[in-house]
């Protein structure tokens, strides 16, 4: 169980742009909002999350493991969720980018995690299963909201995260 949920947690790092597809149907809703405007929606995640992961190896020296995981998945459904309620194009943005900086907290973890818990061909197997896991998180991500687009409304394609 411990070994699935460190890959689960390795789904979500690549899957920030899945929400591209959002974009068109972002400048429906908000009409007086700029193409740059929305498409900075897609890749705010990845800035703070880049921010985050920069800062996460000093926290977690502080907060330890296991709080920085919590706190950083806490803020990746906050966001999530803060994303499918956003009124207005500032909010989304806001929401997007705690979103990211969640995924950062525990991005540089789903390695050292694995590294630190497994030894030899248990840890080898691991590690390629991770670099998987990423994989299916984009491709996947992308999938799982086109789906959601098709049958939902934009707002829900954000609740992939939870």
């Amino acid at each position: 169980m411990m070994a699935f949920s460190l890959l689960a947690l390795s789904l979500l790092p690549m899957s920030t742009g899945a929400t591209a597809a959002t974009i068109p149907d972002l400048m429906k809703t908000f009409p007086s909002m700029t193409q740059e405007m929305a498409e900075l929606t897609v890749t705010m995640p990845s800035f703070t999350m880049a921010l985050a992961i920069v800062i996460s190896s000093f926290m977690v020296k502080r907060w330890g493991t296991k709080k920085l995981v919590l706190t950083g998945t806490a803020l990746t459904a906050v966001g999530a969720v803060a994303s499918m309620l956003a009124p207005n194009v500032f909010i989304l943005l806001a929401a997007r980018a705690v979103m990211g900086a969640g995924i950062g907290l525990f991005n540089a973890l789903c390695i050292s995690l694995i590294d630190r818990l497994y030894t030899g061909q248990q840890r080898e197997r691991l590690l390629g299963f991770q670099n998987t896991f990423q994989g299916l998180g984009a491709a996947g991500g992308a999938l799982i909201v086109g789906l959601i687009l098709m049958n939902t409304s934009w707002k829900m394609a954000f609740s992939f995260y939870i």
